[in-house]
């Protein structure tokens, strides 16, 4: 166990070391930003998207005809089959739950019947899900990244965990076209 570093140069050379250390393994980041995106999407061709169709969207195969680079059909007459919004290198994304939000206002202890405390006030919540992706730490710029941390908003009553993970602006720019990782890129490399 080690203690972060106040310093930002010193937090940033053990966060190296630690990094390597964690490999060949990977870290779940929040990726807000795809269902986001999703949403964009099907907003496109319905008007009526909500977050929950770009949710379910975003947490299924979406498997149909993909068409061809050239845009003739194959000479094998064979078709390809696809999901055009999950293409190679495009990340292991996954569903989360992420928190919960109130569906009723807070009780007070024992005025709700048969509730499992009855000396605890209590309020009834649904689940709060977004999307999540795993990826290698070494992408990683620093430990923050890596690290959730519980939000309230007591007035909205929202309860939620937040990850301050940002994908890099050329990852963002290239999604979908491969994998941008170069074997020369030494980042992850303890000096």
């Amino acid at each position: 166990m080690e203690l972060i570093p106040e310093d930002a140069k010193a937090r940033e050379d053990a966060f190296r070391r630690w990094r390597r250390c964690w490999l060949p393994g990977f870290a779940l980041v929040a990726r807000d930003d795809l269902l986001a995106e999703r949403l964009a999407h099907l907003q496109k061709s319905d008007a009526t998207a909500s977050l929950l169709d770009a949710w379910l969207h975003a947490a299924r195969f979406n498997h149909q005809v993909l068409a061809e680079p050239d845009g003739k059909p194959a000479p094998d007459g064979k078709v390809r089959w696809g999901d055009p919004l999950r293409t190679k290198g495009s990340g292991w994304t996954v569903p989360i739950p992420v928190g919960y939000a109130a569906l009723s206002p807070r009780h007070d202890a024992g005025t709700v019947a048969n509730a499992r405390d009855m000396a605890t006030p209590l309020r009834f919540v649904e689940s709060v899900y977004s999307m999540g992706e795993w990826i290698s730490p070494h992408r990683l710029s620093d430990v923050q990244q890596l690290l959730w941390r519980a939000e309230a908003d007591e007035a909205k009553g929202l309860f939620r965990c937040r990850n301050v993970y940002q994908p890099p602006l050329a990852a963002v720019a290239s999604e979908g076209q491969g994998d941008d990782w170069d074997e020369e890129d030494d980042s992850y490399v303890d000096d």
